[in-house]
């Protein structure tokens, strides 16, 4: 008997360890996630310095600091609530309508059912799908677009939906071979990383992110739509 409990005591305690590990190895994927962030933004501003006046310039100034404030908060931790998650976001997206002369509206979608306060999601999650809609589908439509991002809560699983009406992926990636731009998003691969990391500390397959193409009546690319698929962790 001693020996089959010592045998599960170890077996427990190496699970444990494995763990701790996935979760140092998120955090690291995390911290990558930022920097990247960060340069983006303050090549934003550099560029929106030079193209407008003071006046909106001290505007886009003022909620990126408020958003780097968010972000270094949030960066602390590996789960953050849902409500905090949705306010950096939105904060990020108002930047990016003024960098983009306001060429899209975007619109976030809460289920009823969800308490955003207790709801948990990893810090950043959402934006560099947001990211990608934006200055690879929407930037490049001739009428002004549309971003919907909603959140849904199915039993112990979370479902985050980001849909644009922009340009579709063929024609992005079009556009970005004649810029010679086929380097992937850095955001991007370091997400996937993240939630790869999520489905093994969990031992699920209940993370993933899938991509669907969307398309209009007579075929004709309508956006994309990314679907979010993440375990839900609860604060209480």
């Amino acid at each position: 008997m001693l020996i089959v409990g010592g045998f599960f005591y170890i077996r427990h305690r190496n699970l444990q360890a494995n763990r701790q590990t996935l979760q140092l190895e998120l955090r690291s994927l995390r911290s990558q996630m930022n920097p990247h962030f960060i340069f983006n933004s303050l090549n934003s501003i550099h560029r929106y310095i030079w193209s407008n006046n003071q006046e909106e310039a001290s505007e886009y100034l003022t909620k990126f600091s408020k958003l780097m404030r968010m972000i270094l908060d949030n960066s602390q931790h590996t789960f953050i609530p849902l409500n905090k998650e949705l306010d950096s976001l939105r904060l990020y997206l108002d930047l990016e309508a003024l960098r983009c002369n306001h060429m899209f509206d975007y619109h976030i979608f809460v289920d009823d059912e969800i308490n955003e306060e207790e709801v948990l999601i990893p810090p950043m999650i959402i934006q560099p799908y947001v990211e990608n809609a934006i200055w690879h589908g929407l930037v490049h439509r001739k009428e002004k677009g549309r971003l919907d991002i909603e959140v849904g809560l199915k039993g112990r699983i979370l479902e985050v939906t980001v849909t644009d009406n922009g340009i579709g992926r063929k024609l992005a990636m079009e556009i970005r071979e004649k810029k010679d731009r086929l380097h992937n998003s850095m955001g991007m691969k370091v997400t996937e990383g993240r939630i790869a990391l999520i489905r093994k500390i969990n031992n699920t397959k209940d993370a993933n992110v899938e991509i669907t193409d969307l398309h209009g009546p007579e075929g004709e690319a309508a956006g994309t739509k990314v679907r979010i698929v993440l375990p839900a962790e609860f604060l209480f």
